[in-house]
């Protein structure tokens, strides 16, 4: 029956991790393919949208260094006024993505536009807060500078800037020429719906401010994104999220040309997210999307199997309660005696250990008494071992009877008991031993022997003694080594005694070693014959030595050959 118990649980378990396995690979491999699909896709976008602003900013840089240089070409002393000229709405025509063109002197001042703007209106591009950043930057730059998306009043619409500071021979700014790319046209990649759904987006903000330029996203327009603003301290985090999840760090993340992808964390919701550095002109594109809809999707693909699965687990669970009874009945005996003793049914070393644990965790103090029988060994040699263990067995009974029952018993070793009493203070447990030492040399019956048997007993106190389980039974060690030496005698743990007992034990390894290692040791470290002549307990080491061919006289360090 217990075979067939056994295979019926091996092959419940064998079925259901089977099961589990396949389902689980199944799944990861799924959630795998969706994951990696939705970032291909975002890096994919990522690329295409950089790709495109890129091309599109590169391309208005070129229109408006072409005509800024012309302007300055065809015209004597066009610094000194402002005014309107119908040359720049011929070009106006021919590139509709423009709302209209600038060009401003060093100072800020605009003295030429196109006639679609009012010079009255156009506020000092050095003085105005919405474009004074953006124009210093263009004065420091080589390259063409896009200033942040706000509504333009002369306009009367909503415009991306953009500036190209015109240099001189020797580097010098000789004049800024500024135009608007229109958002509304239809014509750009501003007026693209990017994004796909209400949990997706596309993204592009300047480096440098961290200022949201566009969004592509449900029921955001530019009036929401151009107030939008990414912190210095957002900012960091996003650069040490990009380092820790690629490895690299951000300005080789930026030199790549590639979008790279990672996970992200906002409003406590996750995105996957691909962004893509436009280096020349300092934006970030980036492409969103909540892990929301891909949760979604797994989960319709997880329905499926976990149906299945449950129908399978369901049938088998009834088999499996029936089993379980029995399994739990069994493991808890083993549990039991794993930390029990077979012969007393007191704990063990290991019970005993994990009790000092619990003690110990508490914070309360106790007191650890180690009792030991007095020439047990007489018995097992004199009875035989059956004798002995039934003697074991009673002095455990009888032990269990003397204690208190608050107290807990382990059998540490082969005549070993031990006792952990909640009382800590020395001097009464040390009177409470003695009273047990005295009980336990009564007479008493085990089996068909009737005995008078002694004990020694140490003691040791947490925390006083130690601070953990292995150092306080060490101590009670210690403790019950003193009491041995007079038999049948009660010890409480000292500071002192170690030192006593590790100088004994050194002396007695020494003796150990000396016998072991033969006279030849001992007599030339002179511990051996001490007032004999040197040369008496050389020729005697010499003589009797095995195999002793010379001898190195520590005097004169001369050799001398074994005599005889």
């Amino acid at each position: 029956m217990a075979i067939i118990k056994r295979n019926i649980w091996a092959l419940f378990v064998l079925v259901l991790l089977g099961g589990a396995a396949v389902l689980s690979v199944s799944l990861a491999a799924r959630w795998q393919t969706i994951l990696s699909d939705e970032q291909a896709y975002q890096a994919a976008r990522a690329e295409l949208v950089g790709q495109a602003v890129e091309s599109l900013l590169r391309t208005q840089e070129l229109v408006l260094d072409v005509i800024g240089r012309e302007l300055l070409r065809r015209e004597e002393g066009l610094l000194d006024a402002s005014r309107q000229i119908p040359l720049l709405d011929s070009i106006l025509e021919v590139d509709p993505i423009l709302r209209g063109f600038g060009l401003a002197r060093p100072d800020g001042q605009l003295v030429r536009v196109s006639t679609n703007l009012d010079l009255d209106r156009l506020p000092n591009l050095l003085t105005h807060p919405a474009t004074r950043q953006s124009f210093l930057q263009a004065l420091d730059s080589p390259a063409m500078v896009v200033g942040r998306t706000y509504y333009v009043e002369a306009m009367d619409a909503w415009a991306i800037p953009i500036r190209k500071a015109l240099r001189t021979e020797t580097d010098e700014v000789k004049a800024v020429m500024t135009a608007g790319l229109r958002l509304g046209s239809g014509a750009t990649v501003f007026d693209q719906v990017l994004h796909d759904g209400d949990s997706d987006g596309v993204i592009l903000y300047r480096e440098n401010d961290g200022y949201v330029q566009f969004m592509s996203r449900e029921g955001v327009g530019p009036e929401q994104y151009s107030q939008v603003f990414r912190p210095e301290s957002v900012r960091q985090q996003d650069r040490r999220l990009l380092e820790e999840q690629l490895g690299i760090p951000v300005e080789e993340v930026k030199a790549r040309g590639r979008a790279v992808v990672l996970s992200t964390q906002r409003q406590g919701q996750s995105f996957v997210t691909a962004a893509q550095f436009i280096g020349r002109y300092g934006l970030w594109a980036i492409s969103e999307t909540s892990m929301a809809p891909l949760y979604r999707q797994f989960g319709a693909y997880l329905s499926g199997y976990l149906l299945v699965f449950v129908v399978l687990a369901t049938v088998l669970f009834w088999l499996f309660r029936i089993i379980d009874g029995a399994e739990r009945y069994r493991r808890a005996e083993l549990l039991h005696l794993s930390r029990h003793d077979e012969l007393t049914g007191l704990r063990n070393r290991p019970g005993l250990l994990d009790r000092l644990d619990e003690l110990m965790a508490q914070g309360t103090a106790f007191s650890l008494v180690v009792v030991n029988i007095d020439n047990f060994k007489g018995i097992n040699d004199r009875f035989g071992q059956e004798s002995g263990d039934e003697v074991l067995a009673a002095f455990g009974r009888r032990l269990r009877s003397l204690v208190a029952k608050t107290d807990d018993l382990a059998r540490l070793g082969s005549d070993e008991f031990a006792v952990l009493t909640p009382s800590a203070e020395p001097s009464a447990v040390e009177h409470a031993c003695r009273d047990l030492a005295r009980e336990l040399a009564e007479t008493f019956q085990a089996g068909r022997l009737r005995l008078q048997l002694t004990a020694s007993i140490g003691v040791a106190i947490y925390p006083g003694h130690a601070d953990s389980p292995n150092k306080l039974i060490r101590s009670a060690h210690v403790a019950l080594y003193e009491a041995k030496q007079s038999r049948n005698a009660v010890c409480v743990y000292r500071q002192d005694m170690d030192l006593e007992y590790l100088r004994r034990l050194q002396v007695e390894q020494r003796l150990r070693y000396g016998l072991a290692a033969g006279p030849c040791t001992w007599c030339i470290s002179r511990r051996w014959m001490p007032r004999a002549p040197r040369w008496a307990w050389r020729t005697w080491c010499a003589g009797t030595t095995k195999n002793w061919g010379m001898l190195r006289r520590p005097s004169s360090w001369r050799w001398r050959k074994k005599a005889g």
